[in-house]
């Protein structure tokens, strides 16, 4: 059955509890969390580095309520990926490095020295955090990217809005988030079938609800057709995964 986890926390005697069947952990008295912003929007909190991936216009997302970001990553150019005024706002709160392909870069008014240009198969350290490169397959943009995001303990894999495609069991991750709409992208089968190829331990799938809250995708096909080896965490937009390893 998929996992369903609620977007709030509570505080017993100054620990933090989550109600319903997450697990947490902290290191600092910080969470290790995933958090869908909706579309293909997500905040990742892991080794004590904040990021916002794909922030852009159709994201359920309110700035005042992002205190700290220390990277945005995005994967391509188009609108649903990337809103420029919102990274550029977002830079300016939190003084965020941006990581993405050049010509995404271009479209982005914050200052070079927080800027970093990547291209296929990059790999480098920033901010506590490994950070892998990976093929993406979507036509419509000019250099679409995935991007495996790796600490310690867990290894991230954002796909952004990509197609299947045939060396996908190259990339190692422990959790996979892939798109599920079926336009311009994968639909559930697709990203369920990858997941056979990817071998996650967890699987989160985005982009199945439109704008409007209603579904472009089942998230229970995504579910009912995954592998064993992987499980579920189906999160509406605004709600959160915590991590424990």
């Amino acid at each position: 059955m998929p996992i369903y986890i609620p977007a709030f926390i509570a505080y017993e005697g100054g620990a933090s509890v989550i109600f319903s069947c997450g697990l947490i952990e902290t290191r600092g008295g910080r969470l290790e969390c995933l958090r869908y912003l909706g579309h293909l929007s997500f905040l990742l909190e892991i080794n004590g580095t904040t990021c916002v991936i794909n922030p852009s216009k159709y994201a359920n997302f309110s700035l005042s309520d992002l205190r700290r970001c220390d990277l945005v990553f995005i994967t391509s150019e188009e609108p649903g990926s990337c809103d420029p005024q919102l990274v550029k706002l977002i830079n300016q709160r939190t003084f965020a490095t941006v990581v993405a392909p050049t010509h995404v870069l271009s479209k982005i008014d914050v200052s070079d020295k927080f800027k970093v240009d990547v291209k296929l198969m990059d790999k480098f350290s920033i901010k506590g955090l490994e950070v892998q490169v990976s093929k993406s397959i979507h036509p419509q943009s000019a250099y679409p990217v995935g991007y495996v995001i790796s600490s310690a303990k867990w290894r991230v894999y954002y796909s952004g809005s990509t197609y299947s495609f045939v060396d996908m069991n190259k990339i190692p991750c422990d959790i996979a988030i892939l798109p599920i709409a079926g336009t311009y992208c994968m639909d559930a089968f697709a990203a369920a079938s990858a997941c056979r190829d990817l071998r996650p331990k967890y699987a989160i799938p985005i982009a199945y609800e439109t704008v409007t809250g209603g579904l472009y995708a089942s998230t229970t096909e995504f579910s009912q057709d995954l592998p064993k080896c992987t499980k579920p965490i189906i999160l509406r937009p605004g709600s959160a995964a915590l991590l424990k390893k």
